[in-house]
């Protein structure tokens, strides 16, 4: 929800509690139209991300870059905590569509398929929580010394 600054001042909200127009209007790069349902708009913004990490990996190495590490590191180690949030919230559906999918096999291989997806999605949440406390362990490494530079 918007709300202008002295109201999330007030109400020790942060600027990422303002909603951008591009996101009101609920079209992801891609173009999705507003009224697309949640499977398209999981998929684009799926899209969205991966966009936006092949900018990161752009424009990363860029002279003048140095003073933007570790603010960077920080939006990524918000990321990837996103992520493993987003893969804990998807693991229910997967693990339904692994069940829908076995349609044909006996009853016993398909709950475990369901079990297996279940143990990857959680697998993969950890993994991306462990990369959010390494970016957060090398963010707060690297982010003293840039600001010696750069005093």
């Amino acid at each position: 929800m918007y709300a202008p600054a002295r109201v999330r001042k007030a109400a020790g909200m942060s600027i990422l509690h303002r909603r951008h127009p591009r996101f009101e209007r609920h079209r992801p790069a891609s173009g999705t139209p507003p009224d697309a349902g949640p499977e398209r708009l999981l998929y684009d913004q799926a899209c969205d991300l991966l966009l936006a990490a092949r900018g990161l990996r752009a424009v990363a190495g860029a002279d003048g870059a140095q003073p933007a590490i570790a603010a960077t590191l920080g939006c990524l180690e918000a990321t990837f905590d996103a992520l493993a949030d987003t893969m804990t919230a998807l693991r229910a559906q997967a693990a339904e569509q692994a069940v829908a999918a076995g349609g044909g096999e006996r009853r016993r291989e398909t709950l475990a398929g369901a079990r297996r997806v279940i143990d990857q999605c959680d697998e993969t949440a950890r993994a991306l929580r462990a990369a959010r406390d390494m970016t957060g362990g090398l963010r707060e490494r690297v982010g003293p010394a840039l600001a010696e530079l750069s005093a």
